[in-house]
């Protein structure tokens, strides 16, 4: 039998099929069973067309979790298919009817059959451009500006909101008190559910008082005296420091790839349009 693809207009109109007509159907999953079927069994036949397996197979594979879940089932399966056999029904119906050649219609398919053309010619230029590791690091050597780090510090902090308050919580720290744990019982920075923990932040993060004094501490553990912002008054101890740098190859590697790729790509691009307008003789009035 011969058989005509009918599947780009389904997956089309589906969302319409999806999202109302079978509302009501029910059933359990089986999804070994959709998996195990043949997928050249025929499961109806509309003049000489045959609808197989595979294509209903071809529609669930297409369709967000849910939907699949649901046409997956014994009854859900039957109803794909009638859509299926639906569609086929009006695709025979149209080409006994001339439909195609209608000027409206042959326009559009024109039009449709041109997209097509375009767009794969410009699959295979982009497809066919490829850059090696060598690439990579040959753009990440000659751009290190794009990949430097500033200096940084990882600090926790207490935030209160008077001078009198904040002296006697500096008070306690010098008698022993575990500054997480102050920050627990103090601060009303929401950072107090980490211990104060603020994480890694650098320059032009944080006010410009805060900043100042934290960048100003030496090494770890250290702890400021009380500084006053626009928040109210802090302590801060200084967790870890790391010095200005440029970030490891190692760790820009892959969305380095991906932007010397779409640089690359460009390039392609841009030189196969410059040679198609000589080859096609181009004038823009």
């Amino acid at each position: 039998m011969m058989r005509r693809s009918t599947l780009a207009a389904l997956v089309l109109g589906f969302s319409l099929v999806a999202g109302g007509a079978f509302a009501n159907t029910s059933g359990d999953v089986s999804a070994d069973a959709v998996v195990k079927a043949d997928p050249e069994k025929v499961l109806a036949v509309v003049g000489k067309t045959e609808v197989k397996q595979k294509d209903v197979d071809e529609i669930l594979a297409k369709l967000d979790p849910q939907r699949a879940a649901f046409f997956a089932t014994e009854d859900g399966r039957k109803k794909l298919v009638e859509e299926l056999v639906n569609r086929e029904l009006f695709l025979q119906w149209g080409v006994e009817s001339g439909v195609e050649k209608q000027e409206e219609v042959q326009k559009e398919m024109k039009s449709k059959a041109d997209d097509v053309i375009r767009n794969y010619a410009l699959k295979g230029l982009l497809d066919a451009v490829t850059v090696t590791s060598a690439d990579v690091k040959a753009y990440y050597d000659a751009h290190q500006d794009e990949f430097k780090i500033p200096e940084s510090v990882r600090a926790r902090h207490i935030l209160v909101a008077s001078e009198d308050q904040i002296k006697a919580i500096a008070a306690e720290l010098k008698g022993g008190l575990d500054f997480a744990e102050a920050a627990k019982k103090y601060s009303s920075c929401p950072s107090k559910e980490q211990g104060g923990d603020l994480g890694f932040f650098s320059a032009g993060q944080m006010v410009p008082e805060f900043e100042k004094v934290a960048f100003a501490l030496v090494k770890s553990g250290d702890v400021s005296e009380p500084v006053k912002t626009q928040f109210g008054w802090h302590i801060i101890k200084l967790e870890e420091k790391k010095a200005a740098g440029v970030a490891p190859f190692e760790e820009v590697q892959e969305s380095l790839q991906q932007k010397v790729l779409m640089e690359a790509q460009k390039a392609a691009y841009d030189k196969k349009v410059e040679e198609l307008r000589k080859q096609f003789d181009v004038k823009i009035n």
